[in-house]
Formats: structure tokens, C-alpha cells, sequence
């Protein structure tokens, strides 16, 4: 999901990853890293300004992954130019969703296509809490449609669904006889010399 601050769309991470944005980032960082504020900032302007006359709804921003040949070839060789770092949009606009493919370091769009397939896009805050309003106090009776998630719903003023019973699933612990099996040998676990891995930024590297 992708918020929206004063009314305009913005890729920037929630306010709580504020160590993530003073953190400095390399001029390429390695093909598999987080975005970064900036990078989602291009990858806005760059959809944008290809349809600036357009009313854009950004419904789901990630990194497209490259392939594992070419990562693993340049990890053996890490002076070599790192595979493409590219970013996959899903895009509603037009009537349509699009899936676009962009390029980072060209800063160009490489593909947009108009997705026909039988699922929906990812559901923004918008329409989150739109679909969470009972039919009835949206106006008529009338069959109303939203889009969640991957799936299409159908709602009708004073339809009944019936619950599903209850009979096995308590969670409860003070309802539930314990322990289900016998109890469990303690077990423990030493590292004298620390951690056989490495973290840096976002790798994990074998010692």
C-alpha cells in the first residue's frame, strides 16, 4: 500500500523509518537493497511525466528482482558494474492497470503493459476503508463493488451470512487442557566465539 500526505501520493517510507532516511546511501547500491527515498521519488516522476496530464493511482512499488546468474556473477567479481537495479509498478490510470517496468541507473521506463489477468491490484489506504463502510450507509441498496487486495466483493443492504461455528477453535488457554504433549527437555544453545555471520546494511555474510 502506498499512503497519500496532503491530499498527493508519496512513496516515502512511514515516519518511523527516520534512521533509514538519514542513513547515506552508496551512489549504486547492490541490486538487491531496500529503495531509497529518492529512488521511489524517480520512479514516481519518471511514471508521471510519461502521462503528465494523467490522474495517477499507485497501487504497489517493488524491486524487480534480476537474476540470480547475474547477481551471483558479479558477487564473484564486485568491481564489475552491478546487475540493473529496476523497480516493477503496478498503476492504475486511464481505466486500466499497468505494469511498469523501469530501469534506475538509465532512468528510463522500460515496459508498460495493461494487466488483463484475472486478479486486482494491491488495495490502497483509500480504497481500504471505503470497502470497510457498510453498503448501507454509502447510500441505496443497490449492489456496491470494491476492490480488495486480489479479490472482487459483493455487498447488498441486510444480507445475511451466516458465522461459522465455533466447536474446535478455542484458543484459549484457560479453556484448553494442557499440555497437549509431554513436556519438552530443556534445550541450550552456546556460541562462545560469537556468531558464525556478518551483518552490513542489508547482507548477511558467512565469517
Amino acid at each position: 500500500m502506498i499512503p497519500k500526505q496532503n491530499g498527493k501520493t508519496s512513496l516515502l517510507p512511514p515516519a518511523h523509518h527516520s534512521s533509514f532516511l538519514r542513513r547515506p546511501r552508496r551512489h549504486r547500491p547492490p541490486p538487491l537493497d531496500p529503495f531509497s527515498p529518492p529512488e521511489f521519488e524517480l520512479i514516481r516522476s519518471l511514471i508521471i511525466n510519461s502521462n503528465p496530464s494523467t490522474n495517477f493511482t499507485f497501487q504497489y512499488v517493488a524491486l524487480a528482482d534480476p537474476t540470480k546468474q547475474s547477481v551471483l556473477s558479479w558477487l564473484s567479481n564486485p568491481k564489475t558494474p552491478p546487475p540493473p537495479r529496476r523497480a516493477i509498478a503496478t498503476v492504475h490510470f486511464n481505466k486500466a492497470t499497468h505494469e511498469i517496468l523501469i530501469d534506475l541507473h538509465k532512468k528510463t521506463v522500460i515496459s508498460n503493459r495493461v494487466y488483463s489477468g484475472p486478479a486486482y491490484a494491491p488495495y490502497t489506504f483509500e480504497e481500504q476503508f471505503a470497502a470497510a463502510v457498510p453498503p448501507a450507509l454509502r447510500g441505496g441498496n443497490e449492489k456496491k463493488r470494491a476492490e480488495i487486495g486480489r479479490g472482487d466483493y459483493w455487498f447488498r443492504d441486510r444480507y445475511v451470512v451466516p458465522i461459522p461455528k465455533a466447536d474446535g477453535t478455542e484458543y484459549r488457554e484457560s479453556k484448553l487442557n494442557l499440555p497437549f504433549l509431554p513436556p519438552l527437555n530443556g534445550v541450550k544453545m552456546l556460541q562462545p566465539d560469537g556468531p558464525s555471520f556478518k551483518v552490513n546494511a542489508h547482507s548477511i555474510r558467512e565469517l
